[in-house]
């Protein structure tokens, strides 16, 4: 088991030390583009004001950023249905 911890040991001492271009290279090199744009829209997405709203298919207060309208894809869907049967 000691053998096992110090291999966790020292792979984590190699992240940690690891030259900052060693990352950017990899970004351009296209190998985590995607997980680097996921990460960054979710930072910004916390950043973001939090509004209280009231869904108008199902009445449930919700909090979302401002432009959201609907609590859930499924009332999103549901009022689009409405909607077009109209």
């Amino acid at each position: 088991m000691n053998e096992l911890q110090e291999q966790i040991r020292l792979a984590e001492k190699s992240i940690k030390t690891r030259p900052d271009w060693v990352s950017r290279a990899a970004h351009f090199e296209g190998s985590n583009t995607k997980s680097m744009t996921n990460h960054n829209a979710s930072k910004l997405s916390a950043m973001r004001k939090k509004v209280s709203h009231k869904c108008p298919v199902c009445g449930d207060a919700f909090e979302g950023i401002k432009k959201a309208v609907y609590c859930s894809n499924r009332c999103r869907q549901k009022a689009k249905y409405q909607r077009s049967k109209t």
